[in-house]
């Protein structure tokens, strides 16, 4: 009896042991790398990074004409991270081509997630040596010096600084949200059948005397209608305008809001009436 027993203790014994090194694995992860938080003001040449390659990278902005940098500081565990990976590719089409995209990798660069999400962005990474942020994902904008004049943890935060900062075209970005709603909303990405994006909030008085308006006239006949929800929601396969980012590049300050889309036209909808609503989606 007291041989099974001092059997079963070692089996525990052991078992603990391989739990603690497994979480002292986990936790120690990077436990040698540099802190070296990198805020306002700071610049990116203070830490070693490396390429796809191995290579040092001597400077971060991979493209001078462009106006700006933004940095993504990611790993590849976070769940942010991962929402940030999925959600880049409607990112960068909106925002196009006038600024440098990087994903800053405090590991290794995994290349299989970069596939995955279809990053078109140049991936860097840190080799675990540097911790440059308390916590991931980061979001930085760089000058073409390499200095930080933005950093932020919330992406909807970062969204807005873009535009504030006049980093992107505000014509050219509106035009760019709007093919890029027609061509992943839309059944149809026909110029030819008339569309109407309808910006909602669930809960709204206002749009649920639109939602009246657009069945009472048949507007549904008239329109393909798709609708971008504000913030989550309960119901099923609906778009949800995540971070805000379609909010901001078209300026929406008002729920329920509009675009209509033809081909020969786009016109943007905030506040309105009823009587001003109606006449303006039946005359369209």
């Amino acid at each position: 009896m007291k041989s099974k027993i001092i059997v079963v203790q070692s089996i525990l014994t052991l078992a603990l042991l391989i739990i603690i090194g497994v979480l002292s694995i986990q936790n120690g992860k990077n436990s040698k790398a540099e802190v070296l938080y990198l805020e306002y003001g700071d610049t990116f040449s203070a830490i070693e990074i490396y390429g796809t390659t191995g290579e040092k990278v001597d400077k971060l902005a991979p493209d001078q004409s462009k106006k700006a940098t933004v940095v993504f500081y990611v790993t590849d565990e976070c769940s942010g991270c991962i929402g940030a990976m999925a959600d880049f590719k409607r990112f960068e089409s909106v925002f196009g081509e006038d600024l440098n995209y990087i994903f800053l990798w405090e590991d290794g660069i995994p290349q299989n997630l970069i596939k995955k999400y279809e990053i078109n962005a140049t991936s860097y990474t840190l080799k675990g040596k540097t911790k440059i942020s308390t916590s991931t994902p980061t979001f930085y904008i760089v000058s073409n010096d390499d200095t930080i004049v933005f950093r932020d943890v919330d992406f909807s935060n970062h969204i807005q600084k873009i535009i504030d900062l006049n980093l992107v075209e505000k014509e050219s970005t509106q035009k760019n949200a709007t093919q890029y709603i027609v061509n992943s909303y839309f059944q149809s990405v026909s110029s030819k059948d008339p569309k109407l994006v309808y910006f909602y909030m669930p809960g709204c008085s206002d749009c649920q005397a639109a939602d009246e308006l657009i069945k009472a006239d048949k507007l549904d006949e008239k329109f393909e209608i798709v609708y971008i929800y504000k913030y989550d929601s309960k119901e099923d396969g609906v778009v949800i305008d995540k971070n805000k980012l379609f909010a901001k590049v078209y300026g929406i300050n008002w729920y329920p809001s509009f675009l209509l889309i033809s081909d020969t036209n786009c016109e943007f909808v905030g506040e309105a009436n009823q009587e001003e609503l109606k006449d303006i989606l039946e005359g369209f």
